[in-house]
């Protein structure tokens, strides 16, 4: 399967690595949607990862950064930096949806390899089989978030979108007989 099965197969928000001691491989790997960040850096001999760049700038070689001011102002206007607009010239993010196998001498892939995109199928569904797709869909997602260890909480906008997930998070907590917290 590798790490590449793994992450196809995993649901939700992830971003990890696993180190294959037969290979002497490291594979990193991260959710489709890119919501847990992973930075990268190697110097050929070397490789760092985090899922903070603080961590990764604790490193001497990373100490002196050349700042990348396209990445910054787009800090600046969106609060995230994408992989392929980089605060710094030095260190990357994994894209979303991606993974890579780093071999034991450090040596990394050209480029990381896509395991996700969205596929769109052409067929046809009339309107009550797409209401119930989509209802078991979105049953289904939000039962997935309401694992927690920590309390949960919702940003309502005040639209259709968020007064629907509130309504769902209530009928799956009631027929779970979940308290409130």
């Amino acid at each position: 399967m590798g790490v590449r099965g793994l992450a196809e197969r995993l649901q939700g928000i992830f971003a990890f690595a696993v180190y294959d001691a037969v290979e002497r491989t490291l594979s990193l790997a991260r959710d489709p949607m890119g919501v847990k960040p992973l930075y990268w850096w190697s110097d050929g001999n070397a490789l760092l990862f985090a899922s903070e760049m603080k961590s990764l700038l604790r490193h001497p070689a990373l100490r002196d950064r050349k700042v990348n001011r396209a990445g910054v102002a787009q800090v600046l206007v969106t609060a995230t930096c994408r992989a392929r607009t980089r605060c710094s010239t030095e260190y990357r993010a994994l894209p979303e949806g991606s993974c890579m196998t780093v071999d034991v001498n450090g040596r990394v892939p050209a480029a990381p390899q896509r395991y996700w995109d969205v596929r769109y199928r052409s067929e046809q569904v009339d309107l009550e089989e797409a209401t119930e797709q989509l209802d078991a869909l979105l049953k289904r997602t939000v039962d997935m978030q309401l694992m927690s260890d920590v309390p949960l909480g919702v940003q309502l906008s005040g639209g259709v979108d968020s007064s629907l997930v509130v309504a769902l998070m209530e009928t799956l907590r009631r027929r779970k007989e979940i308290p409130h917290r």
